[in-house]
């Protein structure tokens, strides 16, 4: 996992990254980890990203929820 991906969806901000920068992230989080493979696709991803405050903050709520140091214990027994 990669921690500038946690910071950017902790602030409710998207990533646009390669399959590697999403490695070990729940597909919940998809909606906001725009997954690229070459120049276009990221240049495409760059133009229609049009997230509204309100749907970043619901987003960064649920993120930082699922992250607080009460749920990790439980996240790390769901992966073993």
């Amino acid at each position: 996992i990669k921690v500038k991906v946690i910071e950017s969806l902790a602030s409710g901000t998207p990533v646009i990254g390669t399959d590697l920068a999403f490695e070990g992230f729940s597909e919940k989080y998809r909606p906001f980890m725009l997954q690229c493979a070459n120049q276009r696709e990221f240049a495409d991803a760059i133009v229609a990203l049009d997230e509204n405050l309100e749907t970043r903050l619901a987003f960064k709520k649920m993120f930082i929820e699922d992250f607080t140091s009460d749920t990790i214990p439980e996240w790390i027994k769901q992966l073993l």
